[in-house]
């Protein structure tokens, strides 16, 4: 992105940069629930943003760092009203590289907090949470990373780029270093699709995809169009992470007001609930006229909106049909079937108990029995219930 350019982006938030920030947010909000307040884990996280930009667009709209900082310090406050719910640190760095922006985010934070921000420091907010910032760049920052912090908390890092030639190598060094890191990367589609196959790209190609010859991805792309070319384009990159140490990916495409596919943010863990997580959050922002993730252009009222659209219904019996799949004649514990749940490709768990409603009034189930003999009420699937499921072939339980 060009100088001008730059500047000019944080005079107002666009439409397709609102739904992304809405993304980040609703994750976030739950990802540090489940994270800090897990008792297996140490109640510590880390999150890290290395695009911050200026922390606030001129029309006073917040970026990512104030989104950041609002729903970590929304999350203290709400957890200080529960005694069992104990934070410990929740650790946030902001790194952002143009020295003109770099000043506005740090004045923003500063007016936000009410305290001033020591640079390349952790400063506390509060006796919850750290926040550190840095004018740096994000492959100074990862490399930095990489070379002296052998143990990472759980961390998730926001990866917004201003250009789509930021290294492949760094995303591949922090998932085959650290086994509870989560990434969202903004995969620039727009200007992807548009410049694939010039020649004079091809560097920054490799860079990108972390490759030494891009004839595979070129040769997949060529005579591609729309929707198809943005799906070459996500998918190589999703699969180049499961090649480097993410267990789960997902991407969500967004249209700008053109109707063009914007941008794709791509997500990857090892995480199986971070995983359920984000599809849930995916699910609930998707336009939902489509069966993939992803966020289209209303074009009829001259507006962008979410367009709602009933395919709840689909969605369930879509689930159910998977459930049955899993479990057809057997008895199996009611734990075992949501966590395989977890790893549909799409459906979060929260569609769990409307899945197995549906299995019980078409008659798949034949009893919820729960842990202390009794049978369970109908409607109802403890978790260490065990749940007796018809066989579609014999009409019997398979044992």
């Amino acid at each position: 992105m060009a100088e001008k350019d730059r500047k000019e982006f944080f005079n107002s938030l666009e439409e397709h940069s609102k739904i992304k920030l809405k993304v980040l947010t609703e994750y976030i909000k739950t990802w540090m629930r489940k994270v800090v307040l897990n008792p297996y884990d140490s109640g510590n996280c880390l999150v890290v943003d290395t695009f911050a930009g200026t922390g606030m667009y001129d029309d006073g709209n917040y970026g990512s760092p104030l989104i950041i900082i609002k729903e970590s310090l929304d999350f203290i406050e709400q957890a200080k009203k529960y005694p069992n719910m104990k934070v410990k640190m929740i650790n946030l760095i902001f790194i952002e590289s143009d020295v003109n922006n770099y000043k506005l985010l740090k004045e923003n934070i500063k007016k936000y907090v009410n305290i001033s921000i020591n640079e390349h420091k952790f400063n506390s907010i509060n006796e919850h949470l750290n926040i550190a910032i840095s004018n740096s760049t994000h492959e100074k920052f990862i490399e930095n990373l990489l070379s002296k912090v052998d143990n990472m908390i759980p961390a998730f890092f926001f990866i917004d780029p201003f250009k789509f030639t930021v290294p492949f190598e760094l995303n591949k060094g922090l998932l085959e270093k650290y086994n509870n890191v989560e990434l969202l990367f903004n995969l620039m589609t727009e200007e992807l699709s548009r410049f694939f196959e010039v020649d004079k790209i091809n560097q920054s190609l490799k860079i990108l995809y972390g490759i030494e010859d891009t004839s595979t991805i070129k040769n997949e792309i060529k005579d591609k169009k729309g929707k198809e070319r943005i799906n070459v384009i996500t998918d190589f990159y999703k699969k180049r992470l499961l090649e480097v140490g993410a267990l789960y990916t997902l991407n969500f495409d967004i249209q700008r007001e053109t109707g063009h596919y914007k941008m794709s943010l791509v997500y990857a863990t090892k995480n199986i609930n971070g995983f359920d997580t984000m599809k849930d959050v995916l699910n609930k922002l998707s336009s939902e006229e489509t069966s993939d993730f992803e966020y289209l252009v209303d074009k009829s009222g001259g507006q962008m909106h979410l367009v709602f659209y009933p395919k709840e219904e689909i969605i369930i019996k879509e689930l159910a049909d998977y459930i049955y799949k899993i479990c057809d004649g057997k008895q199996i514990k009611s734990s075992i079937v949501k966590n395989e749940i977890k790893k549909h490709p799409y459906i979060p768990s929260s569609y769990y108990n409307k899945a197995m409603k549906l299995l019980e009034k078409d008659n798949k189930i034949i009893s919820v029995i729960k842990p202390t003999g009794e049978k369970a009420r109908k409607g109802s699937f403890p978790d260490e219930s065990n749940i007796t499921f018809i066989s579609s072939k014999s009409k019997e339980i398979m044992v």
